[in-house]
């Protein structure tokens, strides 16, 4: 953990002091152009305060859902997570019963039968599938591992390029 729960507002202006090369002050909060990187200062130190928070594609995409056109804070980040990690807890359930998570029955699977009936065609498309699959999900892996805690320097260093959404200051 590169942050201490109690100095995490101070951390935050740390953050957003070495993005824009000032020391933040009201204008700074109040200026839309700048929304992205008070974003950006809120979740970087989220996922480095609290050990059991990962960043993922999918967090993102619920958390922009869940926060709509509010501004990021500390506590509707945090609420968010827990929303999500509920949300795929309920879903795994629903898998292991066969359902997905709208409800609706699995798709059936493929039996030895009709396997041996497929044709080399069919096949090498249900392959080429499995191997997108698995090489998407190899990738997700790869992406968590290498998320972790970064020490004080490399994190500064990292404050210099790009915004989490991936545009350029």
């Amino acid at each position: 953990m590169c942050v201490q729960k109690k100095n995490l507002p101070e951390v935050i202006t740390r953050y957003i002091e070495a993005r824009i090369g000032k020391t933040p002050d009201e204008s700074v909060l109040k200026d839309p152009r700048l929304a992205r990187v008070l974003d950006d200062g809120c979740l970087f130190v989220f996922f480095n305060s609290e050990p059991t928070s990962t960043d993922s594609p999918e967090f993102r995409t619920f958390l922009k859902t869940y926060a709509g056109t509010r501004p990021l804070s500390l506590p509707l980040v945090k609420s968010a997570f827990e929303a999500f990690k509920t949300r795929e807890k309920d879903a795994e359930k629903l898998r292991l019963k066969g359902l997905t998570p709208d409800g609706q029955p699995l798709p059936e699977q493929v039996t030895e039968a009709e396997l041996a009936a497929a044709s080399d065609k069919e096949l090498a498309q249900s392959l080429s599938g499995v191997r997108r699959t698995f090489a998407e999900t190899e990738r997700r892996k790869r992406e968590l591992l290498h998320t972790r805690p970064r020490t004080p320097e490399e994190a500064i260093a990292e404050l210099r390029g790009p915004s989490l959404y991936g545009e350029e200051l």
